[in-house]
């Protein structure tokens, strides 16, 4: 198919659909897309799930895949435990698990690659393999430490980052950003309403007793003796337009209060967003994985050590609850010289093999066995995954401009 014609199958019926449930959204996300090759990209994840389905198939080792982890999904997060002395580190990590799924285990690598690809174009075929090859080195590596050290496989190095990134989580630490956000989302009782929230009676009637009862019945996973107590004090609706890949997903923002000592309490951020089932699912109908497990909603890999992150049922649906914070920064591939450019592809492997691993630990799969398979198979596939890659780069940026010019 041409690519205006697979723009006109896959991707207008999306808008369409999202016009029928919030036309804003609609009207934003088409804006967007129109915008650029890498909004286009980030907008259209059916579009490459389509392509990867024809074009590299669902051969080889599967994982719990992420489903789209391209460079903007990952960040920097402060959004794990805070320790008794108030202190709460800033981590680097993916930072969106909408469409995670079972999916083979390049899909992944591929999403992220042609990302890579449309935002520098005049990345030569040779440097491009060189710096996956140096991923996927990374990324087999620290699958194979999972098996021979658990205690060390997930560590990352703080002098092997690119520097702009060592900078970015220094900045970040700053506790005055931290709570000057959320002073400008609560006066320290209530969520204020206005710019980014509004009052939402119903779903604060509903939610806030079934976030409390989750976390009265199963406390955040916080990994110490003496678990600090939670009071949720409110909760809006979230009308701020979000990601662009999200827009269209109900989202509130509850307050959280942890006390952890007499005298020592702090606010925290609660997002709670619809969970939606993954664009994956459309084309992979079938896994190797046991049915009882591989299609569950539930379940979610941790992003940034986040001890509140869970997938929450109720009577509306699901959603997905996490921490919001104020860091959220990515990397900007365009602007790394080539020793930062190295030192980011490493990182993602790293990334990519940690959220794979953890993945298949929580479809309870024998895991030591998968993991094996998937780090034979990444050993040798660099220049195939950079051509394949830059062949979906090359079709997103054709579709975006058909897409672009029937506007």
């Amino acid at each position: 198919m041409k690519p205006a014609e697979l723009v006109d199958a896959i991707v207008r019926p999306e808008l369409t659909a999202l016009a029928g449930i919030d036309a804003q959204a609609a009207r934003t996300r088409t804006k967007k897309m129109a915008g650029d090759p890498f909004a286009f990209y980030r907008g259209s994840l059916s579009l490459s799930a389509w392509w990867l389905t024809a074009q590299v198939g669902t051969g080889g080792a599967w994982v719990w895949a992420n489903g789209d982890p391209h460079h903007q999904n990952m960040c920097t997060l402060r959004v794990g435990a805070v320790k008794r002395d108030g202190g709460q580190a800033v981590t680097y990590d993916l930072s969106d698990a909408d469409d995670e799924y079972p999916a083979p285990w390049r899909w992944d690598w591929l999403r992220l690659l042609a990302g890579i690809a449309l935002v520098r174009p005049t990345l030569k075929r040779k440097p491009f393999a060189e710096l996956i090859a140096a991923g996927l080195a990374d990324y087999t590596r620290v699958l194979r430490q999972w098996n021979t050290d658990e205690r060390s496989w997930a560590r990352i190095d703080r002098d092997g980052l690119p520097t702009v990134l060592q900078r970015q989580l220094d900045e970040d630490q700053d506790d005055a950003k931290r709570d000057g956000y959320i002073e400008r989302l609560s006066d320290g009782q209530h969520l204020r309403l206005g710019q980014e929230c509004a009052a939402d009676p119903a779903a604060k009637a509903a939610l806030m007793p079934l976030l409390q009862r989750q976390f009265d019945h199963e406390p955040p996973g916080l990994g110490t003796a003496k678990r600090p107590a939670f009071e949720l004090l409110d909760l809006a609706r979230r009308v701020v337009p979000s990601g662009l890949a999200s827009l269209g997903r109900r989202r509130w923002l509850a307050l959280l209060c942890e006390r952890y000592a007499p005298r020592h309490a702090q606010l925290r951020i609660i997002e709670l967003k619809e969970r939606l089932p993954s664009t994956l699912a459309r084309v992979l109908a079938v896994t190797p994985f046991p049915p009882a497990v591989a299609g569950r909603a539930d379940l979610c890999v941790t992003m940034g050590g986040d001890p509140f992150q869970i997938v929450l049922r109720g009577a509306g649906g699901r959603y997905l609850v996490r921490s919001r914070c104020y860091t959220r920064e990515s990397i900007d591939p365009t602007t790394l010289d080539d020793g930062d450019a190295l030192r980011a592809f490493r990182l993602w492997g790293h990334l990519l093999a940690r959220y794979h691993a953890d993945g298949l630990t929580l479809l309870g799969v024998d895991v030591a066995a998968h993991i094996r398979r998937v780090a034979e198979e990444a050993e040798a596939q660099a220049f195939m995954l950079a051509e394949q890659a830059r062949d979906l780069a090359e079709l997103h940026r054709a579709a975006w401009k058909a897409f672009r010019d029937a506007r």
